[in-house]
């Protein structure tokens, strides 16, 4: 058996300086190989450690449940197939609020307790990052105000959620931006518009990762957390918010465009809206030329220009919680328990 004093990286060293982050961690899956861990035979040990009960044979393997989680476990290692860190840390049937970065940690600590394996050597194969914002209206009327993102793959689902996937393929996507109405999927009393980035597979291997497997304690350490927060707000800032729901404008001639415009207000929209819906829409590059010049013109005076107050009170409000989670210092969370 492994030395006791192996755990996590910095274990609950920032518990009090750091419950207040306001990005959080939702879904965590993982798998442990068991050739990171040659001090044990899964196989043979797991049933031991959670009780011959509740064990059933599947495939090459076998499958069992604890508390909140269903694990797999064959000659390869374990792997996590369905459970929450958030519900299983909070003893509650929902995942709200996310986990802090502290919580994290302890998280991960009490998993060790409940099934006593190095967890910090896991593998993770899929990793969630969450925003929550907090909003003066129902979370739902804002999701008309969420428009396209460049080179990823937007779907609609019947007003309650908005995908950004990273493929064409919906099951494919290395990283899919969502949002949706936390408030109705968790009844919460509060007006909460959540704002995540699903990480999977090799999207966990960016550059600023060194093209390297991801491990649980990864996740524990401080620079990990920063280059998350740095890929969720790097794709926030690039997508489109409109204050007016799509098609209901008419690209068709410059003269039906300034006339469809002038019925709904151009300050109904945001000027980068306007300029990429013409490059999607004119029918001409003569078209083109002559909308792009009338948008200029209605916008050309400075109120014009200003953001509407959702897309104010979403970009605030996302930029608030970088701006408080990047600033938290590093020493806080790199300090070594003694």
């Amino acid at each position: 058996m492994r030395d006791a004093s192996n755990r996590f990286i910095n274990p609950i060293s920032i518990a009090d300086s750091a419950t207040s982050y306001p990005f959080g961690y939702d879904t965590i899956k993982f798998t442990l190989k068991q050739d990171d861990c040659p001090e044990y035979d899964l196989m043979s040990e797991v049933p031991i450690m959670v009780g011959e009960n509740g064990i059933l044979e599947s495939g090459n393997g076998y499958t069992f449940k604890k508390q909140e989680f269903r694990f797999f476990v064959n000659p390869n290692g374990i792997r996590l197939i369905t459970g929450s860190l958030v519900r299983f840390y909070r003893q509650s049937k929902t995942n709200s609020p996310p986990l802090t970065y502290s919580e994290l940690i302890r998280a991960l600590e009490t998993l060790e307790e409940l099934i006593p394996l190095p967890w910090e050597r896991a593998q993770v194969y899929r990793v969630d990052l969450t925003a929550d914002l907090k909003l003066k209206n129902n979370p739902s009327s804002y999701l008309s105000n969420f428009g396209r993102l460049n080179r990823f793959h937007k779907q609609d689902n019947h007003g309650t959620a908005v995908y950004y996937y990273s493929s064409k393929e919906f099951s494919a996507s290395k990283r899919t931006f969502v949002v949706y109405n936390k408030s109705e999927q968790a009844s919460l009393s509060e007006n909460i518009l959540r704002l995540e980035l699903r990480w999977a597979n090799s999207a966990l291997r960016n550059a600023r990762r060194k093209n390297r497997v991801l491990t649980l304690n990864d996740l524990c350490a401080h620079d990990t957390y920063i280059s998350l927060i740095e890929e969720w707000m790097a794709l926030f800032e690039q997508i489109n918010l409109v204050q007016h729901p799509p098609g209901h404008l008419n690209y068709s001639s410059p003269s039906a465009f300034e006339k469809s415009l002038s019925q709904v207000g151009a300050r109904q929209y945001n000027y980068e809206y306007l300029i990429n819906e013409a490059d999607q829409q004119a029918p001409d590059p003569s078209s083109k030329s002559r909308i792009k010049k009338k948008i200029a013109c209605l916008f050309s005076a400075p109120s014009s220009t200003e953001s509407p107050n959702k897309i104010e009170e979403i970009t605030h409000g996302a930029r608030r919680i970088y701006r408080q989670s990047v600033a938290v210092p590093q020493e806080l969370t790199n300090r070594k328990s003694a």
